[in-house]
Protein backbone atom coordinates (compact mmCIF):
# COMPACT_ATOMS: atom_id res chain seq x y z
CA UNK A 1 0.00 0.00 0.00
CA UNK A 2 1.70 3.46 -0.80
CA UNK A 3 0.41 6.94 -0.08
CA UNK A 4 1.87 9.63 -2.31
CA UNK A 5 2.48 13.59 -1.34
CA UNK A 6 4.05 16.57 -3.89
CA UNK A 7 6.86 18.77 -2.17
CA UNK A 8 6.76 22.36 -3.08
CA UNK A 9 10.24 22.55 -3.58
CA UNK A 10 13.27 20.72 -5.00
CA UNK A 11 15.61 18.69 -3.17
CA UNK A 12 19.09 20.53 -2.56
CA UNK A 13 21.21 21.17 0.16
CA UNK A 14 19.93 24.06 2.71
CA UNK A 15 22.47 25.92 4.66
CA UNK A 16 25.18 23.18 5.05
CA UNK A 17 22.81 20.46 5.61
CA UNK A 18 21.95 17.60 2.87
CA UNK A 19 18.39 16.90 1.62
CA UNK A 20 18.76 13.08 2.90
CA UNK A 21 19.25 14.82 6.72
CA UNK A 22 16.63 17.00 6.06
CA UNK A 23 14.19 14.13 4.71
CA UNK A 24 15.33 12.05 7.91
CA UNK A 25 14.34 15.46 10.18
CA UNK A 26 11.15 15.77 9.02
CA UNK A 27 10.18 11.83 8.56
CA UNK A 28 11.42 11.28 12.72
CA UNK A 29 9.36 13.88 13.64
CA UNK A 30 6.57 13.08 12.15
CA UNK A 31 6.64 9.27 12.87
CA UNK A 32 7.64 10.31 17.02
CA UNK A 33 4.75 12.47 16.83
CA UNK A 34 2.15 9.99 15.59
CA UNK A 35 3.42 6.86 17.77
CA UNK A 36 3.85 9.27 20.52
CA UNK A 37 7.23 9.08 21.20
CA UNK A 38 10.09 11.34 21.83
CA UNK A 39 13.23 9.45 20.94
CA UNK A 40 13.30 7.20 17.64
CA UNK A 41 15.34 5.13 15.83
CA UNK A 42 14.94 5.40 11.98
CA UNK A 43 16.29 3.31 9.35
CA UNK A 44 18.75 4.61 6.28
CA UNK A 45 18.66 2.79 3.04
CA UNK A 46 22.36 3.30 2.25
CA UNK A 47 24.83 2.27 -0.63
CA UNK A 48 27.56 -0.45 0.19
CA UNK A 49 28.68 -1.24 -3.55
CA UNK A 50 32.76 -1.06 -2.56
CA UNK A 51 35.05 0.58 -4.42
CA UNK A 52 37.13 -1.69 -6.03
CA UNK A 53 37.28 -1.48 -9.69
CA UNK A 54 34.46 -3.84 -11.57
CA UNK A 55 32.17 -3.20 -8.80
CA UNK A 56 29.81 -1.54 -11.17
CA UNK A 57 29.29 -5.30 -12.89
CA UNK A 58 27.82 -6.67 -9.77
CA UNK A 59 24.87 -8.54 -10.16
CA UNK A 60 22.19 -7.79 -7.32
CA UNK A 61 21.31 -4.71 -4.68
CA UNK A 62 24.60 -3.25 -3.01
CA UNK A 63 22.33 -1.56 -0.39
CA UNK A 64 22.11 -1.89 3.48
CA UNK A 65 20.17 -0.18 6.28
CA UNK A 66 21.54 1.87 9.16
CA UNK A 67 19.54 3.17 12.08
CA UNK A 68 19.93 6.39 13.01
CA UNK A 69 18.80 7.94 16.69
CA UNK A 70 16.70 11.31 16.42
CA UNK A 71 15.65 12.83 19.76
CA UNK A 72 12.54 14.41 18.02
CA UNK A 73 12.19 16.84 20.96
CA UNK A 74 15.82 18.15 20.13
CA UNK A 75 14.70 18.43 16.41
CA UNK A 76 12.15 20.58 16.75
CA UNK A 77 11.36 22.22 20.15
CA UNK A 78 7.70 23.44 19.29
CA UNK A 79 7.15 24.79 16.48
CA UNK A 80 10.18 25.56 14.40
CA UNK A 81 13.21 23.39 14.15
CA UNK A 82 16.66 23.67 16.05
CA UNK A 83 19.70 23.90 13.56
CA UNK A 84 22.29 22.89 16.12
CA UNK A 85 20.47 19.71 16.59
CA UNK A 86 19.79 19.05 12.69
CA UNK A 87 23.41 19.56 12.25
CA UNK A 88 24.29 16.90 14.58
CA UNK A 89 21.76 14.73 13.10
CA UNK A 90 23.97 15.14 9.98
CA UNK A 91 26.82 14.17 11.95
CA UNK A 92 25.03 11.62 13.22
CA UNK A 93 24.21 10.19 9.99
CA UNK A 94 27.50 9.81 8.77
CA UNK A 95 29.38 8.42 11.85
CA UNK A 96 26.69 5.38 11.38
CA UNK A 97 27.43 4.74 7.86
CA UNK A 98 30.75 3.99 8.83
CA UNK A 99 29.14 0.85 10.05
CA UNK A 100 26.86 0.07 6.50
CA UNK A 101 29.06 -3.02 6.07
CA UNK A 102 27.79 -4.52 8.80
CA UNK A 103 24.07 -4.42 7.76
CA UNK A 104 20.92 -3.96 10.17
CA UNK A 105 20.72 -7.24 11.87
CA UNK A 106 24.70 -7.32 13.12
CA UNK A 107 24.06 -3.60 14.54
CA UNK A 108 21.58 -5.18 16.41
CA UNK A 109 23.26 -7.56 17.81
CA UNK A 110 25.88 -5.44 18.60
CA UNK A 111 24.06 -3.51 20.36
CA UNK A 112 22.41 -6.32 22.30
CA UNK A 113 19.02 -4.87 21.09
CA UNK A 114 16.51 -8.19 21.78
CA UNK A 115 13.15 -6.68 22.29
CA UNK A 116 12.10 -7.46 18.36
CA UNK A 117 13.46 -5.20 15.58
CA UNK A 118 15.80 -2.25 16.11
CA UNK A 119 13.69 0.20 13.77
CA UNK A 120 10.16 0.31 12.44
CA UNK A 121 10.37 2.97 9.66
CA UNK A 122 13.06 3.68 7.03
CA UNK A 123 13.62 6.57 4.77
CA UNK A 124 15.79 5.84 1.37
CA UNK A 125 16.55 8.13 -2.09
CA UNK A 126 15.89 7.07 -5.20
CA UNK A 127 18.53 9.08 -7.33
CA UNK A 128 17.59 7.60 -10.83
CA UNK A 129 18.83 10.31 -13.50
CA UNK A 130 16.04 12.34 -15.41
CA UNK A 131 13.88 15.33 -16.30
CA UNK A 132 13.54 17.67 -13.57
CA UNK A 133 10.64 19.00 -15.39
CA UNK A 134 8.62 16.35 -16.41
CA UNK A 135 10.05 13.64 -13.52
CA UNK A 136 10.47 11.09 -16.36
CA UNK A 137 13.66 9.07 -14.84
CA UNK A 138 15.93 7.99 -18.01
CA UNK A 139 15.80 4.72 -17.69
CA UNK A 140 18.52 3.91 -20.13
CA UNK A 141 20.52 6.59 -18.55
CA UNK A 142 20.86 4.63 -15.53
CA UNK A 143 20.81 1.24 -16.56
CA UNK A 144 17.63 0.44 -15.01
CA UNK A 145 16.60 -3.00 -17.07
CA UNK A 146 13.68 -4.07 -14.67
CA UNK A 147 11.97 -1.42 -12.11
CA UNK A 148 12.51 -2.30 -8.52
CA UNK A 149 11.20 0.07 -5.95
CA UNK A 150 12.68 0.80 -2.43
CA UNK A 151 9.77 0.43 -0.77
CA UNK A 152 9.07 -3.25 -1.15
CA UNK A 153 10.49 -3.86 2.51
CA UNK A 154 9.74 -5.78 5.72
CA UNK A 155 9.34 -2.57 7.51
CA UNK A 156 5.59 -1.06 8.59
CA UNK A 157 6.75 2.42 7.09
CA UNK A 158 9.22 3.29 4.65
CA UNK A 159 9.39 6.85 3.06
CA UNK A 160 11.01 7.03 -0.39
CA UNK A 161 12.21 10.54 -1.79
CA UNK A 162 12.03 10.91 -5.38
CA UNK A 163 13.49 14.01 -6.18
CA UNK A 164 13.35 14.38 -9.82
CA UNK A 165 9.20 13.86 -9.12
CA UNK A 166 9.65 15.74 -6.07
CA UNK A 167 7.24 13.03 -4.20
CA UNK A 168 7.07 11.19 -1.26
CA UNK A 169 6.35 7.68 -1.40
CA UNK A 170 4.51 6.20 2.07
CA UNK A 171 4.69 2.28 1.95
CA UNK A 172 2.65 0.83 4.63
CA UNK A 173 1.73 -2.04 5.84
CA UNK A 174 -2.40 -2.49 5.75
CA UNK A 175 -2.04 -4.38 8.93
CA UNK A 176 -0.39 -1.89 10.99
CA UNK A 177 -1.43 1.51 9.16
CA UNK A 178 -4.60 2.62 7.61
CA UNK A 179 -4.57 4.15 4.17
CA UNK A 180 -5.76 7.15 5.86
CA UNK A 181 -3.03 7.27 8.57
CA UNK A 182 -0.99 6.68 5.76
CA UNK A 183 -2.20 9.41 3.66
CA UNK A 184 -2.27 12.06 7.04
CA UNK A 185 1.70 10.95 8.02
CA UNK A 186 3.19 11.41 4.11
CA UNK A 187 1.50 15.13 3.83
CA UNK A 188 2.64 15.91 7.77
CA UNK A 189 6.24 14.89 6.01
CA UNK A 190 5.71 16.78 3.06
CA UNK A 191 4.87 19.71 4.58
CA UNK A 192 7.86 19.72 7.67
CA UNK A 193 10.02 18.61 4.20
CA UNK A 194 8.95 21.74 2.59
CA UNK A 195 9.53 24.25 5.58
CA UNK A 196 13.13 22.59 6.00
CA UNK A 197 13.83 23.41 2.50
CA UNK A 198 12.48 26.68 2.44
CA UNK A 199 14.95 27.85 5.08
CA UNK A 200 17.17 25.04 6.50
CA UNK A 201 16.12 24.81 9.69
CA UNK A 202 16.40 28.56 10.33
Amino acid sequence: MTAVADLGHALEPTGGLTPATLAMAAWAVTYGRATGASDVLVGSAVSVRPPEPGADSLIGFCVSTVPTRVRVDQVRPGDGFDRAALVELQRQSARMREHAHLGLPEIQEAAGWRSGPLVDSIVGFENFPGDALTGEVDRERAGILRGWHLGRTTFSLALIVEPVSRQLLLHHHPDRWTRAEAAELVATAAGLLDRLLEDGGR
